[in-house]
């Protein structure tokens, strides 16, 4: 039975791999609809997102002493108002810096995060995958797998790495994708 569901899930996002508008609010401005484990529903009006914080953070500074810009990390996965998929998104603790790269590894399988978004006025910055067979296969490897490390590298070649479990990832998917169609 559980590879129908997979079956189901995949038929889903192959359905749900197109661009997006942008991005709306974050997760911690509203509250939840639905808990699915480590997972977070959101429904708030025509915006649908699933989301969840990271399980273990760790912080390989050059100097400790630096004064840092920190916010909590997200990890979202947005949804169209037809309640497909449209993106997954990383939300870090600090605000990127330029040449910082980001990078996503479930088992043995790596995503490159290219695309950095910063907006110093809000204090928070996003990341994003470049291509949407990159989100398909990461979505993918999320129903399957059972945590995900979100490793962010500086050009001082100091690490922050954020790990996310992907207990009930699958379930907040459906729930969100049948709350969120119209």
């Amino acid at each position: 039975m559980k590879i129908w569901s997979d079956v189901a899930i995949l038929l889903v996002i192959i359905g749900a791999m197109s661009v997006t508008a942008g991005t709306q609010s974050a997760a911690q401005a509203v509250d939840a609809d639905a808990y699915h484990k480590d997972w977070s529903v959101f429904v708030d009006g025509g915006d649908c997102w699933i989301a969840t914080g990271p399980v273990l953070s760790t912080d390989s500074q050059v100097e400790p002493s630096t004064e840092l810009r920190r916010s909590d990390a997200r990890l979202f996965v947005r949804y169209l108002a037809d309640g497909r998929p449209s993106e997954i998104t990383f939300k870090h603790r600090y605000l990127f810096e330029a040449g910082q790269r980001v990078f996503a590894t479930i088992e043995t399988d790596a995503y490159d995060f290219a695309f950095l978004y910063g907006n110093e006025a809000f204090g928070e910055d996003m990341a994003y995958l470049e291509s949407e067979a990159a989100q398909f296969s990461l979505l993918l490897q999320m129903i399957r797998g059972s945590e995900m490390e979100l490793r962010v590298w500086s050009p001082d070649e100091s690490v922050t790495t954020d790990h996310f479990s992907l207990q009930g990832f699958a379930a907040a998917m459906l729930d969100v994708e049948s709350r969120c169609k119209q």
